[in-house]
């Protein structure tokens, strides 16, 4: 029984884990385990197994639009509040200024 128990805990550990490095490699992230550690807090596993969102409180959060909100929504808002976290973009040769 608590070798099953903890195999469970493993398996939802790597799964939330693993959402959130997922969201934080593709917005660019120059650290998505780092970005993973500070947000691991915000997420939670559903009756279903699914990775969800949470607040403070531990409840379901939900965007402007009233829809629950993604682990790639959390990630995008913490690394728009926390713009040393994102990958400053192309530089070097063959890189295009705003000029």
């Amino acid at each position: 029984m608590k070798s099953t128990w903890l195999i469970s805990l493993l398996f939802n550990e790597i799964k939330i884990d693993g959402a959130l490095i997922d969201a934080a490699s593709k917005a660019k992230s120059v650290a998505p385990d780092h970005v993973a550690q500070l947000l691991r807090k915000n997420i939670k596993l559903d009756s279903e197994g699914n990775v969800i969102v949470t607040d403070k409180e531990g409840k379901q959060r939900y965007t402007d639009s009233a829809d629950p909100m993604n682990v790639n929504q959390l990630v995008e808002e913490f690394l728009s509040g926390n713009t040393y976290f994102k990958s400053a973009g192309p530089s070097g040769a063959g890189s295009t200024g705003n000029t």
